[in-house]
């Protein structure tokens, strides 16, 4: 089990991210969550089999096709055993 944080930067809010990085989620059976944060960037916690995350970064730094992708940080994290993966407000 392997688990990252992801920050992504650019014009990320208000072009469906959210929602897209769900359907991805679930389709590779990510756990975590996907968060509008106050500085218009998107916060992500995902969890899964190692090659899953490493997919999962890789789709978020494309993103939507509404969206422009300036930066997509993704760091270590400490897996805390999510259930599902869903938006967090």
């Amino acid at each position: 089990m392997k688990a990252i944080h992801i920050i992504v930067k650019g014009r990320v809010q208000g072009v469906n991210f959210r929602r897209y990085a769900v359907q991805r989620a679930l389709e590779l059976g990510i756990k975590g969550f996907v968060r509008n944060l106050a500085n218009e960037d998107v916060e992500i916690i995902a969890e899964g089999n190692e090659e899953n995350v490493k997919e999962f970064a890789k789709i978020c730094s494309i993103g939507p096709s509404a969206a422009e992708i300036k930066d997509c940080i993704v760091k270590d994290a400490e897996v805390k055993g999510y259930k599902g993966f869903g938006i967090r407000r």
